[in-house]
């Protein structure tokens, strides 16, 4: 009977059974299509990364998917999670990895030790757009009141199909009360991966963003702390005028999970000129909580 490693990470957080989980295969050489999804559905995490060592110490090969077998085009903490994995294996030399992934070509930076450490990743910068659909199908089926919607940003569509809709209060965040049915089938009527809820009301000193974010059509009802997406709130606030930036560069940590008992912290940085971002860079901490072996059919 065939085997593969697999390792469980808690990504986004230093601290075991908080975070957004991801499974890692370091390995999967050899796997097809059809085997990833069904050990990504067996293993049910939020995603299940899988690498592919590269010639002679190359690049690497990345890919995701849901614990529905569905692929995803960019996974930010399943990144995250698998550079920590290499990173303890003693795979990321001078703390720097490539991952090819089908659409995105992933520079990792890892910097600082041991559970401290924090592993960067840069996607392409992502685009956004006003969304130019009727809002109030998705605020009905969130329970989120039309007054809720903040002003300090347009509701959005990122490249990755992200809606984005602004809130004004972290009390009308934490009431949110998803029909989960009904929105995972409205988000796959409407082209939308995830549905991004963020306030600027925050429960640490020092963070600028709380964000909670509903995939259901893709097997993940509410994601604890997402990567990807947050790239997208970075672009959408530098080009808001949500971001204060020095000489052409700004910081902010994004909070999400909290209201699931699962806090995860993010860490952005954004480039640009004003009114424009040219790149964006995506941070998190990763414990390793479980390492085995899952036997295949």
């Amino acid at each position: 009977m065939r085997a593969v490693e697999v390792v469980l990470v808690d990504a986004f957080t230093s601290t075991p059974f908080t975070g957004n989980p991801a499974a890692v295969v370091p390995d999967a050489t050899g796997l097809d299509d059809a085997t990833m999804r069904a050990v990504a559905m067996e293993l049910a995490r939020p995603a299940t990364a899988f690498v592919r060592p590269g010639a002679k110490g190359g690049d690497r090969a990345l890919r995701w998917y849901s614990p529905a077998g569905i692929e995803l085009t960019l996974c930010g903490h399943g990144t995250v999670a698998a550079a920590h994995v290499l990173a303890a294996r003693g795979e990321a030399p001078r703390g720097q990895l490539v991952f090819e992934a089908p659409r995105h070509r992933l520079a990792i930076t890892l910097e600082g030790s041991g559970t401290s450490a924090t592993a960067w990743f840069e996607p392409d910068c992502p685009r956004w757009a006003p969304e130019s659909g009727d809002l109030s199908p998705f605020l009905a089926v969130l329970g989120l009141p039309a007054g809720a919607v903040a002003g300090w940003a347009p509701p959005a569509r990122t490249s990755e199909q992200d809606l984005l809709i602004p809130v004004a209060t972290l009390d009308a965040l934490r009431a949110l009360a998803p029909d989960l049915g009904r929105l995972g089938r409205l988000a796959k009527d409407r082209g939308v991966r995830g549905i991004v809820l963020t306030t600027r009301e925050t429960r640490e000193p020092g963070a600028l963003t709380h964000s909670r974010n509903f995939i259901p059509h893709f097997g993940i009802p509410e994601d604890f702390a997402s990567g990807s997406s947050h790239a997208a709130i970075g672009v959408w606030l530098w080009e808001t005028g949500g971001l204060v930036a020095a000489d052409g560069v700004a910081r902010f940590r994004g909070e999400q999970g909290d209201f699931q008992d699962r806090p995860g912290r993010i860490a952005v940085e954004v480039h640009g000129a004003p009114g424009r971002a040219t790149r964006v860079r995506v941070g998190g901490q990763g414990v390793i909580v479980m390492t085995g072996q899952l036997s295949l059919p």
